[in-house]
C-alpha cells in the first residue's frame, strides 16, 4: 500500500483548539495505514507540547494524550537508515541547502554582527532525505521549502492537503497504488480522534 509522510506543520494545525474542519475531514478520509509519521515530526511535536507545558500544563497533558493516540493510529515510522543518513550528509554538504542547516549571519547598518551563526537541526532536509530513501511522498503546508529541495535532490512527491495539490507529482508507482488498502478494499477509513 502507498504511504504518505506527514510533516509537523499538519500535526500542529490539527491539534489547534479551532483546527479547520477541512483538515479533519481530510485526515478522517485517509485509509488506515496511509500516513507515516517520521521521527522529525514526533520530535518537533513533542518539543512543542513540552515547551507549552510550562505555560499551560493542563492543555499540554490533553495534547500529549491526543498525540499519543494520533501516533498510535499511524502505521509506519521510516527509519533513518544508511541510505537516508548518507543522503542527508550529501545534502548538508550542498551549498544550495546550507540555509537549512546554519542560520544566516545578521549584521547592523555598521556591519557589526548582530547574531552569530547557529547550527540548525534541519528537520525539513531530514524529512526530505527520509522521503527519498524510502520513496514516500511528503504531505506538508510548507511546500516552498520542499519544492526548493526538489530542485537539488528530486523528491518522490510533495502534496499540500489544504489546496489538494501536488507541487511535486508523485511517482507513477505511488500514484497507481493510490490510497486503496490492497489487503481489504472494503476496510473502513481511519478515524483519527480529536
Amino acid at each position: 500500500m502507498a504511504k504518505l509522510l506527514i510533516d509537523t506543520n499538519i500535526i500542529s494545525v490539527a491539534y489547534l483548539p479551532n483546527a479547520p474542519k477541512w483538515l479533519w475531514d481530510w485526515l478522517e478520509s485517509l485509509p488506515a495505514g496511509l500516513l507515516a509519521v517520521p521521527w522529525t515530526a514526533i520530535y518537533e511535536t513533542e518539543y512543542g507540547i513540552r515547551t507549552a507545558q510550562r505555560h499551560n500544563p493542563r492543555r499540554a497533558l490533553e495534547l500529549l494524550a491526543w498525540f499519543d493516540s494520533f501516533v498510535a493510529d499511524c502505521d509506519t515510522y521510516p527509519d533513518m537508515n544508511v541510505d537516508a543518513s548518507r543522503l542527508l550528509g550529501k545534502m548538508a554538504s550542498s551549498p544550495a541547502l546550507r540555509h537549512f542547516f546554519i542560520t544566516e549571519e545578521r549584521k547592523n547598518k555598521n556591519g557589526e554582527v548582530l547574531e552569530p551563526l547557529h547550527v540548525k537541526l534541519g528537520c525539513d532536509v531530514i524529512l526530505a532525505a527520509l522521503s527519498i530513501a524510502h520513496r514516500i511522498p511528503i504531505a506538508t503546508f510548507n511546500t516552498r521549502d520542499f519544492v526548493f529541495i526538489d530542485r537539488h535532490f528530486p523528491l518522490p512527491g510533495v502534496y499540500d492537503p489544504q489546496f489538494d495539490c501536488w507541487h511535486v507529482p508523485p511517482s507513477l508507482e505511488w500514484a497507481t497504488a493510490g490510497h486503496a488498502n490492497d489487503d481489504d478494499q472494503d476496510a473502513p477509513l481511519r478515524r483519527f480522534s480529536r
